[in-house]
């Protein structure tokens, strides 16, 4: 039988005839590149939990510090999602119960039963409507369109939650109590200042903002930029 070339393989030489071939043992591949060890296994992915939508009396509520990590842990996965992502992907379903906690309170995007990929040329996905009753867009919900800003409101509602410790239900059923609404606005910028910035929060500028912004229901938001 005639000699065939395999040199691409550094093999040379006469195909057996009678199709047996030489039996390869360990020392057959000794100095071949790829015979080294199989690369160690990734280590495991750490058990994480969501975001818990009620937290015990007994348990005191996560301090200021550890839910601004969750919020810009979260916020990193969306923008990871939406601007490095080739195709991007729409989440569609962005709630404290899909976000996810390791024991550092490091937060991960979970759940991507809804999600939805989208091209970059493209401006939106038109869709059926899902996701959760409370964190849907307004525009998704008229429209079936579902873009960035769909998720972008899914977390605007996730990181109130975050700041007023309320669930969405109960905002959206406090929405409809006036007393409870002439509240709101001071003891959220309240919460907002302390969630965004500690020393802020204890300032006396901002204290005297605070004066103004209670006595004037809250209408004079941009108070002090005109004063200095």
């Amino acid at each position: 039988m005639p000699c065939r070339d395999l040199s691409n393989n550094k093999l040379e030489g006469d195909i057996p005839v009678n199709g047996s071939f030489s039996l390869f043992t360990p020392i057959s591949f000794a100095n071949n590149r790829l015979n080294n060890p199989p690369p160690a296994p990734p280590p495991p992915i750490t058990p994480t939990a969501p975001i818990p939508s009620e937290r015990p009396e007994s348990q005191a509520p996560l301090d200021w510090a550890v839910r601004k990590r969750i919020a810009l842990g979260a916020a990193r996965g969306l923008a990871y999602l939406h601007d490095h992502c080739d195709p991007k992907i729409i989440h569609r379903d962005v709630k404290a119960a899909n976000i996810l906690l390791d024991e550092e309170f490091e937060a991960v995007v979970g759940d991507f039963g809804l999600a939805k990929l989208m091209d970059y040329k493209d401006t939106h996905v038109t869709t059926a409507v899902r996701g959760t009753i409370g964190h849907i867009a307004p525009e998704y919900l008229s429209t079936g369109k579902s873009l960035e800003k769909t998720d972008v409101f899914g977390y605007g509602v996730m990181l109130l939650e975050l700041i007023t410790r309320q669930r969405a239900f109960d905002l959206a059923r406090l929405a409809n109590d006036d007393d409870v609404m002439q509240s709101l606005p001071l003891r959220a910028a309240q919460d907002l200042i302390r969630f965004l910035h500690q020393p802020v929060y204890h300032s006396q500028r901002f204290k005297l903002w605070l004066s103004y912004f209670e006595i004037y229901g809250g209408k004079l938001f941009d108070l002090l930029s005109d004063r200095k």
